[in-house]
């Protein structure tokens, strides 16, 4: 549970951050203006505080994992369900027990922060699903899709190898392929996320006898403690071996089929399934695997993440589901403020954001682009 530790809000005079509140970093008495402007889902917006009744917002927590996170957003006061407003969080790179001071060139550093993914507390693993066992064309897309228990769709891909943060738990995976040739084909799984990729592990190796009809499927790769059994599964047939060979024309098989090995002993039990074509250039198969479970760092000390509240009242956020690959958080200039008038010190952060930003079940999200911002932050001094 999160402590709260300060809530500040800063009353600001047109145009400025706080009257009596001045930059000493770079030497000027002049007003600064705090604001963040970007781009959300193409549409313009600007937040500056002095400007229709806007005021910077500023809080302070000590989190589940003894980091201070330090907020700002530019919002009306009071802001009690309201909306339209983006809040930025930046976590410390420091434990504190709370009783100790924050040493600001600690948590504001000009450089690029990493996302933060998943919230306080959360249980979450880094899944990566790759294409296994491509003996035809080379697939020219791929559209991944990861349904929950009761069906829901909450996580897409059209990357060839997918990576998701999910929470643990059961999921049916989906991948459908397209090829060059026009063909498409689909492969279904369920996957366990729990973060144990071993000991229990096994593989499948698929061979095709050259200007023949015959294919040999193989282990590979088997991490199981003995005694083992392994079995396979072909078109009704029930087999047994570390390795077994397939006349695919003597049986009635389709031009598409699935081929189930099974490796278990009396600790655990392992199972893959391979979809397999008989003539890999008139037709196409698509099989996947997971190649690698990793816990997501529960600490994430020294991330950031951002927040939009829009008028309905509904939040979107940039750690509920993974970043893509053109977002980012620089922090180009800070300049340092003397204590407010409640007796906190706050900094005056500069720079640029690219983020998604996705709803609870992620099955919405908005690009917030080109944003700059300029916005105090409190530390505990």
């Amino acid at each position: 549970m999160k402590t709260k530790y300060i809530l500040l809000v800063l009353g600001v005079g047109l145009l400025a951050c706080k009257p009596d509140l001045q930059p000493l970093g770079n030497g000027t008495t002049a007003p600064v203006a705090c604001h963040i402007m970007g781009e959300l889902d193409g549409q313009s917006l600007r937040f500056e505080a002095g400007i229709q009744q806007l005021f910077m917002h500023t809080d302070l927590q000590l989190n589940d994992q003894q980091l201070f996170e330090t907020s700002a957003a530019i919002k009306p006061d009071p802001c009690e369900g309201c909306g339209n407003y983006l809040e930025v969080t930046i976590r410390d790179f420091q434990r504190n027990d709370g009783s100790q001071l924050m040493n600001p060139d600690s948590t504001f550093q000009i450089k690029t922060y990493p996302f933060q993914l998943g919230g306080s507390g959360s249980f979450l693993r880094q899944i990566t699903l790759r294409q296994s066992n491509l003996d035809g064309l080379s697939p020219t897309a791929n559209q991944w899709s990861v349904f929950s228990a009761a069906s829901s769709l909450i996580a897409q891909s059209s990357n060839l190898q997918a990576t998701f943060t999910l929470p643990l738990g059961n999921y049916t995976t989906q991948l459908i392929s397209s090829f060059s040739n026009g063909c498409r084909d689909t492969s279904t799984q369920t996957i366990a996320v729990d973060g144990l990729t071993g000991p229990c592990s096994a593989e499948m190796q698929v061979s095709r006898i050259p200007n023949s009809t015959l294919m040999q499927f193989d282990t590979l790769n088997v991490q199981v403690p003995n005694p083992m059994v392994v079995t396979w599964k072909i078109g009704g047939l029930t087999l047994t071996g570390g390795s077994v060979f397939l006349i695919t024309d003597s049986f009635l098989l389709p031009a598409v089929f699935e081929v189930e090995l099974e490796v278990f002993s009396a600790s655990c039990t392992v199972k893959v399934v391979q979809r397999v074509a008989k003539n890999p250039i008139s037709s196409c198969a698509t099989s996947f695997k997971v190649a690698n479970i990793q816990l997501v760092d529960p600490l994430q000390a020294g991330h950031v993440r951002v927040k939009w509240t829009d008028s309905q009242g509904i939040v979107y956020a940039s750690e509920l589901d993974q970043q893509p690959n053109w977002s980012n958080f620089v922090v180009t200039a800070i300049d340092t403020f003397p204590k407010d008038r409640a007796g906190f010190a706050s900094v005056l952060v500069s720079g640029s954001l690219n983020s998604r930003l996705f709803t609870p079940n992620s099955t919405l999200y908005k690009d917030l682009r080109k944003a700059e911002f300029k916005m105090a932050f409190p530390y505990k001094p």
